[in-house]
């Protein structure tokens, strides 16, 4: 479209709307930018965890919160309790994001200090040291990370390092001390964990990982796990956070005894095959060997990695890489880091779990964290695992769902928006992966699973809530909302939406015009730029020089004009594109019309009465774009073609009213064009023979007025003179 054409009608259009137009001579149609309430933002849903989980807690009169809707427990640990709720808020207070607004920040460190000292008010404090129960109201001690003291006293240390206050700091290392009172330190540091009964009766923890017992009959009486879940590498895990978020120097503190204790334990249970490293799940060994960050190899390579940092251990550092070795197959060609477990030398294939804990998204965080300094490396490997994983996404047009795991060709809870088990980490590590190697192929899968994620916010108090996997808002610090703002605080570019494929202006008259808007949507969390590119020459329909700037979650009205210029049926296709390249084609259609223009050239005024002796003729004047068809006189109902001369827009129509009865007629002059198009005009007359002989025309009413006005004014002039001369 060329601005010559389009300007005239666009000033028009702004002079109208009282648009002022910038001295530059640039004309933009006026545009209106909405937040629309479908377009909920991050900032939003993240900004109002603190305020939910306020008021789920007084709900509840304490911080004894359910784990989830089908279990009323109120425990305590990292996993399934109050501990990991609290650690959430202090990743939350720590997250480097603009989305995190300052008292966001403030709210959240202050409830995390009220679960702190809910803890330690919960803390069994007698003989045997400091320790906490699994959940409320048992008997049920666990030493791990997950459930047990542990990972309690890692939250209480985090608390004490942002805080200040040393007595949460002391809190945790008394507990950390009791670990190291309680556990077997017989050939290195190991225990018999008590949660198996209780874990692989719950739905709410992955149990595939625990029932490969059940499968193996595995029957002796005491396990000993190796894991960050539930065993030994959890332990040393927690050791190894207290003293960094401590800043405990001395080698010989407990929590250094710890760290020893539980690499001793570990040395004795590697299996080492060409140069691959791997750590059962258990000892006695059953021949299970999960990839997983909670109880696998992936963990126990994070904790050895913040090992090496910490000990500066080359011994540690090799046995990293032979652990990288063994999830990536490099020397037996087995690459374990799709598959959640290996069984007696077989990958399990049965059931893949793709979460970020006991997952393949685990993995694929394990894999990206140690191949940071490492160069390029990995980088196809990691490419590779993060396209792996985003197959099982459940893609729509809009939209991705992550399930939690597959089972044969059997996706378990599509759609899970957990962090820990199920979408919400997924979606995280792919786009951290995707953003670090620029994998723009994965760009629009993570921006659709994003989208999932608003789709599933709902009213819950006020809050935009995040469904989990039970269609429920879960407080469950692993699988609950608690932990969504990980998946929410992924960063998508600004993505253009317009979700109209044509605006129809319908039938618009030549000499008018009419606007519609279109919608267009940035669902994206960036702004984008948008322009417009009509694709004909056509000056029809107006937008001048349009462009717009859309903030995040937004949406701005275009407004676009139909000026049709001739009479005829318009359509044109248009582009709305987006500087990041998204592009959405518009048809833009309107039927014009122009109503035929008829002038009464010699036609008695309406409303007039007729004497029958007159003889007289109508003559009219039609004129259109397209050409008159034919122009008619109805006299009461009775249709009578008008004629005109060859190349006259006049047409005459003889009434001869010595054939017709007196009375009222109606008389209608309509003119049709070639498209149809057909305008009229109503007269009604009265006929009648009257006793005073009328001059060529038939007065009007109007005229009689005039007439009786002038006799009546003569009368008096002839009264007034008589009597002066009779005076």
């Amino acid at each position: 479209m060329r601005l010559s054409q389009l300007l005239p009608y666009t000033i028009m259009i702004l002079l109208f709307a009282g648009v002022q137009i910038p001295a530059s001579g640039t004309t933009e149609i006026p545009g209106r930018m909405q937040t629309d309430q479908t377009l909920v933002g991050a900032s939003d849903l993240i900004n109002s965890i603190p305020d939910l989980l306020i008021e789920i807690k007084n709900d509840t009169g304490s911080w004894a919160l359910p784990s989830h809707t089908f279990d009323q427990n109120a425990y305590y640990g990292v996993a399934g309790g109050v501990a990991g709720i609290g650690l959430n808020l202090l990743e939350l207070a720590a997250m480097q994001s603009v989305l995190v607004t300052q008292p966001t920040r403030d709210k959240a460190i202050s409830l995390a200090t009220e679960i702190g000292d809910y803890l330690t008010s919960e803390a069994i404090i007698n003989g045997s040291g400091t320790f906490w129960n699994v959940f409320a109201g048992s008997s049920l001690i666990d030493w791990g990370y997950d459930f047990g003291t542990s990972g309690i006293a890692v939250f209480l240390a985090e608390l004490s390092n942002v805080t200040s206050v040393a007595a949460y700091g002391d809190t945790a290392r008394d507990g950390l001390t009791t670990v190291l009172s309680h556990v077997n330190l017989t050939g290195g540091l190991h225990f018999d964990s008590q949660l198996i009964d209780l874990l692989a009766d719950s739905f709410w923890y992955p149990r595939d990982e625990l029932i490969y017992f059940q499968q193996e009959e595995y029957t002796s009486n005491v396990t000993y796990f190796n894991g960050k879940a539930l065993g030994t590498a959890g332990i040393a895990y927690s050791a190894l956070r207290t003293i960094q978020a401590l800043e405990i120097a001395d080698t010989g503190s407990d929590e250094h005894l710890l760290i020893n204790s539980s690499l001793l334990w570990l040395e004795s249970q590697y299996n080492v095959t060409n140069g691959e490293r791997s750590v059962p799940l258990s000892s006695p060994s059953i021949g299970i060997r999960p990839t997983s960050i909670s109880n696998g190899v992936s963990g126990i390579v994070e904790l050895f990695e913040g090992l090496t940092s910490y000990q500066a251990n080359a011994t540690l550092s090799s046995y990293v890489d032979e652990m990288v070795d063994w999830l990536a197959g490099s020397n037996s060609g087995a690459n374990r880091l799709r598959y959640s477990a290996e069984i007696n030398g077989t990958l399990s294939t049965d059931t893949i779990q793709l979460g970020l804990s006991h997952g393949v998204a685990g993995n694929l965080h394990t894999l990206y964290e140690y191949s940071l300094d490492k160069g390029d490396t990995w980088d196809t490997t990691l490419e590779s695992l993060a396209t792996y994983l985003n197959t099982f996404g459940q893609a729509t047009d809009t939209e991705v769902r992550y399930p939690e795991s597959i089972q044969s060709t059997v996706a378990r809870n599509i759609g899970s928006t957990s962090y820990s088990m199920g979408g919400g980490g997924i979606l995280s590590i792919i786009d951290i992966v995707s953003d670090n190697l620029g994998i723009t192929t994965l760009e629009d899968d993570i921006f659709k699973g994003k989208a999932y994620f608003y789709s599933q916010a709902s009213s819950f108090n006020g809050f935009s809530g995040i469904e989990s996997i039970t269609g429920e808002l879960e407080t469950n610090p692993s699988i609950g909302f608690i932990s969504s703002f990980h998946a929410l605080a992924v960063s998508t570019a600004g993505l253009l939406e317009v979700i109209e494929t044509e605006v129809a202006f319908g039938i618009v008259e030549l000499g008018n015009s009419r606007s519609l808007p279109l919608a267009l949507s940035n669902i994206g969390d960036e702004p984008i730029t948008v322009s417009w590119n009509d694709l004909s020459t056509s000056d029809v329909f107006l937008v001048a020089n349009f462009s717009a700037v859309i903030p995040a979650r937004s949406v701005f009205n275009l407004f676009i004009s139909a000026v049709p210029t001739t009479e005829d049926t318009f359509s044109e296709d248009v582009e709305i594109r987006s500087q990041t390249g998204t592009v959405f084609m518009v048809e833009l259609s309107v039927q014009s019309f122009d109503l035929p223009t008829l002038n009464m050239i010699e036609v008695i005024e309406n409303n007039s009465v007729i004497d029958e002796r007159t003889p007289f003729e109508f003559v009219v004047n039609a004129t259109d774009s397209s050409g008159i068809s034919r122009v008619d006189i109805s006299i009461n109902g009775e249709v009578r073609t008008m004629t005109t001369t060859v190349g006259s827009d006049l047409h005459r129509f003889e009434w001869n009213l010595q054939v017709v009865q007196n009375g009222t007629y109606t008389v209608v002059f309509s003119a049709l064009d070639n498209v149809g198009n057909l305008v009229e005009t109503t007269y009604v007359y009265t006929v009648g023979i009257y006793d005073a002989p009328l001059d060529e025309r038939v007065f009007s009413e109007t005229t009689l007025i005039i007439l009786v006005g002038v006799i009546v004014i003569l009368v008096i002039a002839a009264v007034v003179v008589t009597r002066r001369y009779m005076n």
